[in-house]
């Protein structure tokens, strides 16, 4: 009966990596089928290579798996799955990159040369991650010897009789502040210079919103799935709600509420399979919110520098939709599946011959600024910066070698920072876990070296509460007496009241 279920699993798992990575990875290598050269045939080799890795990796029922799986989904559909698309809507080439990309869109050499680079990055990192996860078996038996206790127990050492109640209250009171410090200063805003504040308050606010808001937010999800109720959720919605509202209002954020949801799935993933369902719906639903936002929220950025109402920016935007003869929900689609910068980016700097353009830059001169002032001719007025993605970075260091180089080390370092949150004295491991994961997204999406200071703050953060839960004015009183889990066996939670 047991090894019944246990292959019922295993086929399951087999059946979903199928079903998520086949499509994209094998429609981008049809693209390339009857082409004879080294690119094409290295390209398809490196891709089905790495897929058969990919399902081989998640036929065993690994518990940092997830991990794997981000990066295997962010970079099969940013990559593979976005040169499918461009094929078949054409037409949303002229959405991408300012239009930059059309000059190439027929261009075979320049698909070949992307698709080769494409599937050698997504070939080592999967090498990468399979590598890291022998290296990590030892550390992983070890940690399962020492009890394995997960959320429920290790939060309520953090947070225990009334010390739950004090939390909430000064979570709560600490968001309101930083959200209203950075909507009156505002702080963090695109296309202007930032304010500065005494003793380096504008870095602390925002670094504070940015990263400490949406950590207060992934706890009161876990109170509320540890507790059972409803008060600790509609927290957490408020806590990401205000989050949402000053990234639109200060910043002129188009991406906010696409982040926001990655938390809520993210976390629901990490903690438990009985709420991915749960997850599956809040992420529909604010992506859906997202996508009808767009144009509103574009719009006010707009209206930020020109000074003219949203309405006039927006009738502006209808009456170049109508003359472009495109309906707006086509406008809108094509617009935000070329927001997320891949193979788009990637393309451009192919043709534009700009491999290993780093050191022709002068010292002052940033890539991203490189890129979106230079290469994609983005006005200089308009608040915005674009990136070449994670890939194209990577490239315009050094071409193929900064690309086999750059996957296999950043998989190998972020596999063991997230692996990081498993040990069993990490008490906030779970909620780390995601900040991590979010962040790693950021990265493939964009590939912003910035990022890494956001990794450094997350550190500190963390380690500062681990520190705090262990003062004596933390120390347990008695027995917890909620819902704890034990341990856990062939993926699921075992516990007992």
């Amino acid at each position: 009966m047991v090894s019944d279920i246990k292959n019922r699993s295993k086929l399951s798992r087999l059946l979903l990596s199928v079903i998520f990575y086949f499509p994209p990875v094998m429609g981008a290598c049809m693209l390339f089928t009857g082409v004879s050269n080294f690119y094409a045939y290295s390209g398809i080799f490196l891709s089905v290579a790495a897929l058969l890795g990919i399902i081989f990796f998640n036929s065993f029922s690994y518990r940092d798996k997830i991990f794997a799986n981000t990066v295997f989904f962010s970079l099969i559909y940013l990559y593979h799955g976005k040169m499918v698309f461009c094929r078949i809507f054409p037409e949303s080439v002229k959405y991408a990159e300012r239009g930059i990309l059309s000059n190439y869109i027929d261009d075979p050499s320049v698909w070949e040369q992307a698709f080769f680079l494409s599937s050698l990055a997504l070939a080592v990192t999967v090498m990468s991650v399979m590598l890291s996860r022998a290296l990590a078996v030892p550390f992983l038996q070890h940690n399962a010897k020492k009890g394995g206790i997960t959320l429920s127990k290790k939060i309520y050492l953090m947070f225990r009789d009334r010390r739950l109640e004090l939390f909430i209250v000064a979570g709560t009171l600490f968001v309101a502040v930083i959200s209203l410090k950075m909507f009156y200063f505002k702080i963090g805003q695109m296309g202007v210079r930032s304010v500065v504040l005494p003793f380096r308050l504008s870095g602390f606010i925002y670094y504070s919103h940015k990263i400490v808001v949406p950590v207060i937010g992934i706890i009161f999800l876990t109170f509320s799935k540890i507790y059972k109720k409803k008060i600790y959720f509609i927290l957490a919605c408020v806590v990401f709600i205000s989050y949402i509202f000053i990234e639109i209002i200060v910043r002129s954020s188009r991406s906010s509420v696409f982040f926001v949801a990655i938390w809520f799935i993210l976390f629901y993933t990490i903690t438990s399979k009985d709420s991915i369902n749960l997850a599956i719906k809040i992420f529909l639903f604010m992506v859906i919110v997202g996508t009808i936002s767009f144009p509103f929220i574009t719009a006010y950025r707009y209206s930020l520098r020109t000074g003219d109402s949203v309405g006039t920016v927006l009738e502006r935007y209808m009456n170049a939709i109508s003359i472009e003869e495109n309906s707006y929900s086509e406008s809108v689609l094509f617009k935000v599946a070329t927001r997320l910068n891949g193979a788009e980016g990637l393309m451009i700097l192919i043709g534009e011959k700009l491999e290993s353009i780093m050191k022709e830059l002068p010292e002052n001169v940033k890539l991203i600024d490189y890129y979106t002032f230079d290469v994609i001719k983005s006005p200089e007025d308009i608040p915005i910066s674009r990136t070449p993605g994670f890939l194209g970075n990577l490239y315009m260091v050094r071409g193929a070698t900064a690309i086999i180089l750059g996957c296999f080390l950043f998989s190998f370092l972020f596999y063991w920072l997230i692996l990081l949150g498993e040990a069993s004295w990490f008490r906030s491991g779970k909620v780390y876990q995601v900040m991590m994961l979010s962040v790693l997204i950021q990265v493939i999406m964009g590939g912003w070296i910035k990022l890494l200071l956001k990794l450094t703050i997350i550190f500190f953060v963390f380690f500062f509460a681990e520190g705090l839960s262990r003062l004596p004015f933390f120390r347990q009183k008695k027995e917890f007496k909620g819902r704890v889990v034990f341990y856990e066996e062939d993926g699921e939670e075992h516990h007992r009241k």
